[in-house]
């Protein structure tokens, strides 16, 4: 009778360990299932109410700055001058809150570097406008990205003070023929990326796989990217971290338009929102905030939350904009500095690491 007793709970262990073999080969485990499901609403929420509404809207900024060009064309007046600038500054910081999604296809197609590579080449471009060679989409479309894209429309609308612009580009037609191109490519590229989005959008949601390719890995890596360059790009340069400590405005973002700490608060801003998944009213907040409270990770979660709303909270303390930071209290730059690498770290490493994330290189050096 013992005999038969263990036999038959042998024989329950053998189909018990089939069955969990059974298991692992056809499907996945409750857990797994779980946290895919969480990835999937993640990444949905991501695209669905982050990514395609602010590429919607840089479509619709840059059609309003094509319109605002074409009436400068038509009369290129102080009153058109001013504008076309305040329409610029507007695209812009939209553009900013796109630059955390280099996601993908879309970092793939490179076009991020064609829609805004900076510094901007502006010997070229004088070079481009002093030759004889005909200025219209064609060409711009020849030319290097450094040479074009937002920073290069910044450089011809704000290159000095508003009167001196005007009367260089009442007296060059070629002037106003190169910002002309300039804003019917950024028109173009903001369709194109659109629909590199659009394309590509499915593809992203579904990839909740643990890999390089899983679109919760590479959204780590463009954050990771984008926090990377604020600090070593957008406040280390101008910072003489790569210089031998010599401090110059000059190096930051858009020092010509003095506008480079509201751009830096725009990547921020959508940083967090990447973070939190807040961007809609009345809508449920799938982030990462909620994805590290569901692996049982709130601690990380409270910590990530609190280093964005430091900088948040220190770029508001700003009484003045960062070319004048520069030259008139360094301290104000290096701590919202040491705050952007306080955050760096939480998820580059913290984050990273909690997520199964594989964070790949990144040449943000300065070099």
């Amino acid at each position: 009778m013992k005999k038969s007793i263990l036999n038959r709970s042998i024989l329950l262990g053998l189909l018990l360990v089939l069955v969990i073999i059974s298991c692992d080969s056809d499907g996945i485990s409750e857990d797994q299932a779980q946290i895919e499901y969480n990835r999937k609403a993640l990444l949905n929420n991501t695209f669905t109410h982050g990514i395609l509404p602010l590429h919607t809207a840089f479509i619709n900024q840059a059609d309003v700055l094509k319109e605002k060009a074409t009436s400068f064309e038509q009369n290129s007046s102080l009153e058109n001058l001013l504008r076309i600038q305040g329409q610029w500054e507007s695209l812009t910081a939209i553009w900013k809150q796109c630059e955390v999604y280099n996601i993908g296809e879309v970092e793939d197609s490179f076009i991020h570097t064609r829609i805004n590579t900076w510094p901007t080449n502006y010997s070229n471009i004088e070079e481009y406008i002093n030759s004889s060679v005909p200025i219209d989409i064609d060409f711009i479309n020849s030319v290097g990205s450094s040479s074009k894209g937002v920073s290069a429309v910044e450089y011809l609308l704000f290159k000095s003070d508003q009167e001196s612009v005007l009367a260089e580009m009442q007296s060059d037609a070629r002037r106003v023929d190169y910002l002309v191109a300039l804003v019917q490519d950024l028109s173009n590229l903001s369709n194109e990326i659109f629909s590199i989005w659009e394309g590509y959008g499915p593809t992203y949601i579904s990839a909740v796989q643990n890999d390089l390719d899983g679109g919760l890995n590479q959204t780590v890596n463009a954050m990771v990217t984008l926090i990377e360059e604020i600090i070593y790009s957008k406040l280390g340069r101008p910072l003489g971290d790569y210089n031998g400590g010599i401090v110059d405005f000059e190096e930051t973002e858009a020092f010509r338009s003095d506008i480079s700490l509201a751009l830096i608060k725009n990547n921020i801003e959508e940083l967090n929102r990447t973070f939190t998944g807040d961007y809609i009213a009345n809508t449920r907040k799938i982030g990462f905030d909620e994805y590290l409270r569901d692996i049982n990770n709130d601690d990380l979660r409270i910590k990530i939350k609190e280093a964005l709303e430091n900088i948040i909270l220190e770029i508001s303390l700003f009484d003045e904009s960062l070319n004048s930071a520069l030259q008139n209290n360094l301290e104000k730059v290096f701590s919202l500095q040491s705050y952007c690498n306080d955050l760096l770290f939480l998820i580059k490493v913290d984050m990273a690491s909690s997520t199964g994330s594989t964070i790949t290189f990144n040449d943000n050096d300065g070099d």
